[in-house]
């Protein structure tokens, strides 16, 4: 038989993954400051804002929120501080954050302001021009005596909607709380549909709340409400939806498993809305008060449970107090901020991605500094999910005792293996399928699957491990391929069962007067490809988008033995169609 065969050379790497601190700590600037209550990170994760409610620079604890920017490892300060307002009485500006997506605007709540009526609370936004903070807008003020409106917030990803919670509010039962959101149009605030009341006295609906990137799904945590409504504190998380300015709940209410979970204390929503994680941080699952966290999407108006629950790693850690999502809802990451990993109440974070329906730790627990940093009291992650921004609020660093610090850490992949090459060659037997590997660790071995259609895979064989030498050499020899089209491609496995896809070697079988037609894919823009008609077949090769249009085709070859042709093609999928005599072929090219 003669074959077709596209050689693929790369390193590969393994999805074991590890966390980097990104630049410096961001310290606070004074004693009991308390930085890092809040934190947001703008989509590319090149933007925080950070709060640090307790900031005595205009007053006492009134509160202050800043802005960073990363560049080079370098953390630099946007703009001036944002205070919260003199002579208002302890506001906590920066109690709670939020960002847009491209980070030019922010929202800052202060749940204690007196403005108008004690305690309250009030909600700004802010838009960045040249490094310079100006309000958008007027503030958006509570409604009523003691209702907290700030507590909890969070932005649209263009920055014209907010949702504002007011745990403590008590217009449809005492401390039901409520939510309101706001639309911006220019530079005006208006209320977009009604109140969205708690529903039971004493829930405290909107102790957390988060958009969808367009802000058309909202997510309401509520920590007192029960299971059938009572007060008990399972906790319950509602989704709502907004069309023509009207909210309407999307599925049922999702509640907490036992009595005094306390889900819903902390919330995040999936870009389109559809994935939701939720805390429960004092769930006795693994022990007392250990606490734990959920992930649902919704289908057809119905929640479903993504995984098993995401357990702490022991007793009194609140696992589960701060969440963070990512824009497609494959990878989150969850805080406990009394572990003790690193000493008492030092806290830690974990990063999990979702692998076959569960969740899988990525990387090692990120622990804080030291002793009662309480790091984990607030998280957020970049839109791909590989950098997150951790607050440690108590953390003592040169600002003084309690003035806290955020982190920033980045994702990067641990490499178990190093694969120089992986590639297929014709032998009389059938296809021989060659790796090689330069470096090994922690490496378990390989399976080998194989395809007709590149999209259902077969285990053909497992190779083990040959160990950590400096060049390893692998084969296999398949002695049953498929008539037609074979993709082949290996499964790495670690030692601790986590795994990785290479990408695919391609060999085609044709009939033994056939011609070979030979090209690399994935390609680089310059596409090259080669023909060899040793028996001088009728050819000729058609290029193709995915609607169909034609944008490429070779001249119909006839006599030559051999012809050869670069092509330059823009980045993305693109399909070929080649006809061999009175056959016709067809696979789909990726250009990087």
């Amino acid at each position: 038989m003669k074959t077709q065969l596209t050689l693929l050379l790369a390193l590969i790497f393994s999805l074991s993954y590890s966390q980097i601190q990104i630049g410096s700590d961001i310290d606070g600037e004074s004693t009991d400051d308390e930085t890092g209550t809040s934190v947001a990170l703008s989509s590319d994760g090149t933007r925080i804002v950070i709060g640090a409610p307790f900031n005595d620079g205009n007053g006492n604890n009134n509160g202050h929120v800043r802005v960073f920017e990363e560049s080079g490892g370098t953390w630099s300060q946007i703009g001036s501080d944002i205070n919260g307002a003199s002579g208002s009485g302890q506001v906590q500006e920066g109690f709670s954050v939020s960002i847009s997506a491209n980070g030019s605007r922010i929202a800052t709540g202060s749940p204690f302001a007196d403005i108008g009526v004690a305690n309250s609370g009030r909600v700004r936004v802010f838009e960045e021009s040249s490094g310079t903070w100006t309000q958008v807008g007027g503030d958006i003020l509570g409604a009523s005596v003691n209702e907290r409106s700030g507590f909890s917030i969070s932005l649209s990803a263009d920055g014209t909607r907010v949702a504002i919670g007011a745990p403590l509010n008590g217009d449809s039962f005492s401390l039901a709380g409520e939510v309101r959101v706001f639309q911006e149009s220019g530079g005006t605030w208006t209320q977009l549909g009604g109140d969205i009341n708690g529903i039971v006295e004493s829930e405290q609906s909107a102790r957390a709340v988060a958009l969808s990137g367009d802000g058309s799904r909202l997510a309401i945590g509520a920590i007192g409400s029960g299971a059938g409504g009572g007060v008990n504190e399972n906790g319950q998380v509602r989704v709502f939806e907004e069309s023509g300015g009207t909210w309407s709940q999307v599925g049922s209410s999702i509640t907490g498993e036992a009595v005094n979970d306390r889900f819903g204390a902390s919330v995040a929503l999936s870009q389109d809305g559809s994935r939701l994680i939720a805390g429960a941080p004092l769930n006795d699952g693994t022990a007392a008060s250990a606490g734990h966290a959920r992930v649902f999407e919704e289908a057809g108006g119905i929640w479903t449970q993504v995984g098993t629950d995401i357990e702490a790693e022991t007793g009194g850690d609140n696992f589960g107090t701060a969440v963070a999502i990512s824009n497609d809802g494959l990878r989150i990451a969850v805080g406990a901020p009394f572990n003790d990993g690193t000493g008492n109440n030092a806290g830690h974070v974990r990063v999990f991605q979702e692998d076959a329906g569960d969740w899988v730790q990525a990387g090692i627990d990120i622990d804080g500094e030291t002793s009662e940093d309480e790091s984990g009291t607030s998280i957020s992650i970049s839109g791909d999910g590989l950098r997150i921004a951790i607050g440690a609020p108590l953390n003592d660093n040169p600002g003084g005792f309690n003035s806290g610090h955020v982190r920033v850490y980045e994702d990067f992949l641990i490499l178990p293996i190093e694969l120089l090459s992986f590639q297929a060659q014709l032998k009389n037997q059938g296809i021989e399928i060659i790796w090689k590997t330069a470096q090994e660790e922690n490496n378990h071995g390989f399976e080998l699957e194989r395809s007709d259609n590149g999209t259902e895979w077969q285990t053909i064989h497992f190779e083990q491990a040959k160990g950590n030498t400096s060049v390893n050499n692998y084969s296999f020899l398949d002695t049953q391929p498929k008539e037609g089209l074979n993709y082949y491609r290996l499964k790495q496995i670690d030692m601790n069962g986590q795994h990785v896809y290479y990408d695919i070697v391609l060999a085609e079988f044709l009939s033994p007067k056939t011609a070979r037609l030979f090209y690399k894919n994935p390609s680089s823009r310059q596409v090259q490809f080669q023909l060899i008609n040793s028996k001088m077949q009728d050819f000729q090769l058609n290029i193709f988008t995915p609607t169909g249009q034609v944008i490429w085709q070779s001249p119909r070859i006839k006599t030559s033995n051999s012809w050869s042709k670069t092509i330059e093609l823009g980045t993305g999928i693109y399909f070929l169609s080649w006809a061999q005599g009175n056959k016709v072929f067809s696979d789909k090219l990726i250009v990087h």
